[in-house]
């Protein structure tokens, strides 16, 4: 094994090694980027709500006043950034070499009083975690990274016998055991990733962008091989620690070049500007570091996909702002979605409504002395959604008016962005559909059947006006219609009703129940229908029974008190 001469290496490769054996260990463990350089490399790690800081220097040898001077600096620095942010449990000096007691008082004189654990990790604990990692030894001091270069080579191999197209029997079973072979040694080897390797049925080019961000998930890089017709394979390179693309990056150089005042270029000014995703976008890999050996320079279609941690947003609203009223909505969002621009100080954020039904997207810039600021909102379909969730957005796009005024704000807070005005153009729609929402909510109260949103473009104006008629009896209102025709079996068409035509009157008391989009529902409630008109023609169906037309026709119905003995019925619900 190779062992370390902490002396005669370079300092910065040291303190790049010490970081990796902290970092390692622990994997949830991050790099501070300090304000300002002094040297060295800042850990923190975070558990159970405290943390652990590392401060790591390369100093191989008894402090010099100069390196003393360095750790001073560092600690006042943590002491000032730090510390007023986080609970902190320890902090630790890390370098390879071990103290003397007179380098362990001045350190407990310099962090006198601090009120957290102070601990100095020597050359002996270095060596003993160095023990442990000998793939990370090899790496920064032997030929680690020499045998990763090969087996790259050799993965490289496999990709070549993965498309070479011949079918000889049992050649993919062989290419694939020697694929998992390469990937196990690699996860040796590799002391920053470790390998995954499965072989699915399929195309590569029938992916969707949902398969891709599950193999994304967790994953530093993800690639993609057609292994045959009906097969390809999914490499997921996975870090074994927060910061193992900084131990061992991985990356490239793209170069897209889009062709004037196309969408393209659109596209890419609005990814430079505001970091929005870029999909699909003619470019070229100029050159690509992938530990995996796959990746290869040439032309292709890019997408850049921003990461985003939702964990890292406080939870937000939309607020809407009345005229001396103050709020009048609240609509809470998820799927919170933020980036920043690669360049100047761009910001872009999409989030949505609990439903799906309203996405809500925002943008910013400086551009010269005026700080732009841009509200978007995007309706998405929402036929088959429950009617209780989609209500609070359609009664947010309802109040945009061009008078109230929409914020976005910490759930339950303050505005973090200036109020803007503005009218949505399908303000009036949403607040006609308000009512026809609000009915479905309430029918859903009186049935044990799913009731969704219908497809508006094939609800007939029969089933609308059932729909409010139902909602207004459960209200305890009267709905009133038009009664046109009734079916009989009980009436001959000599009937003198037909000879000399009067008023009729029809009483009917049934459950109460109507039909959307072919599917019946039944409520826990009684109806009466009044029916009155004059009979006027009639005529046979095809099974004999009379149908007869009403003239001056009207219905009324009301919700009644059930019969006693459908009460039981009532309450027992579907069977």
């Amino acid at each position: 094994m190779t062992t370390v001469n902490w002396e005669r290496e370079s300092g910065d490769k040291v303190e790049e090694f010490a970081a990796a054996l902290i970092l390692l260990d622990n994997p949830q463990g991050n790099r501070i980027t300090p304000s300002r350089g002094d040297g060295g490399i800042d850990i923190q790690v975070e558990s159970e709500g405290r943390w652990d800081i590392y401060q790591v220097k390369k100093f191989s040898s008894s402090l010099t006043a100069s390196q003393k001077k360095q750790i001073e600096e560092s600690w006042n620095r943590f002491i000032t950034e730090t510390l007023p942010k986080k609970d902190v449990r320890s902090w630790t000096l890390v370098m390879p070499w071990d103290p003397t007691r007179e380098q362990l008082e001045w350190r407990d004189e310099l962090t006198k009083g601090c009120g957290f654990e102070v601990h100095w990790l020597g050359r002996t604990q270095l060596d003993f975690l160095a023990s442990g990692r000998p793939a990370v030894v090899d790496y920064f001091f032997g030929d680690g990274g020499q045998r990763i270069t090969g087996l790259m080579e050799q993965m490289l191999a496999l990709r070549n016998d993965f498309t070479s197209g011949q079918e000889r029997p049992g050649l993919i079973e062989r290419i694939v055991e020697r694929q998992q072979q390469v990937v196990e040694a690699l996860s040796h080897v590799d002391p920053f990733y470790r390998y995954v390797v499965e072989i699915r049925t399929g195309n590569v080019g029938a992916l969707t962008e949902q398969h891709f961000l599950a193999d994304a998930n967790g994953a530093s890089l993800v690639h993609y091989v057609q292994t045959s017709d009906e097969q390809y394979a999914t490499i997921r390179v996975v870090p074994l620690s927060a910061e193992s693309s900084w131990l061992r990056p991985i990356g490239g150089k793209l170069s897209l070049t889009p062709a004037p005042d196309s969408e393209h270029a659109a596209a890419l000014k609005e990814f430079l500007d505001y970091g929005i995703r870029i999909d699909s976008m003619p470019g070229q890999l100029i050159e690509v570091t992938d530990p995996t050996g796959l990746s290869e320079a040439g032309d292709g279609l890019f997408s850049i996909v921003p990461v985003f941690e939702e964990s890292n947003m406080p939870p937000l609203e939309l607020q809407v702002r009345a005229p001396e009223v103050g709020v009048v909505l609240r609509l809470p969002l998820v799927d919170v979605e933020a980036a920043n621009a690669p360049r100047g100080d761009g910001f872009s954020m999409t989030a949505k409504d609990a439903s799906g039904t309203l996405t809500f997207s925002f943008k910013t810039r400086t551009d010269g002395d005026l700080r732009q600021e841009t509200f978007n909102f995007r309706t998405h379909p929402c036929v088959g959604k429950y009617p209780g969730d989609v209500l609070p957005a359609i009664r947010f796009l309802s109040l945009m008016d061009g008078k109230n005024e929409v914020t976005l704000a910490i759930r339950g807070g303050r505005p973090i962005l200036r109020p803007l005005a503005g009218e949505n153009e399908t303000r009036n729609q949403a607040a006609r559909l308000i009512d026809f929402l609000e009915d479905l909510v309430l029918i859903q109260e009186h049935t044990h059947v799913v009731v969704v949103i219908p497809d508006f473009e094939t609800l007939t104006e029969e089933e609308r006006a059932a729909v409010g008629a139902v909602a207004k009896m459960l209200r305890g209102e009267k709905a009133e219609g038009r009664w046109n025709t009734f079916t009989t079996d009980g009436i001959d068409a000599g009937d003198p009703m037909f000879s000399e035509p009067a008023h009729i009157t029809v009483v009917v008391e049934e459950p109460m129940s109507l039909t959307l989009e072919g599917t019946d529902i039944e409520l826990d409630a009684w109806m009466r229908t009044v029916n009155s008109g004059i009979p006027d023609t009639h005529s046979l169906d095809e099974d004999g029974n009379l149908i007869v037309s009403i003239a001056e026709g009207t219905l009324i119905s009301e919700m009644i008190e059930p019969p006693s003995d459908a009460n039981a019925a009532l309450d027992a619900g579907p069977k």
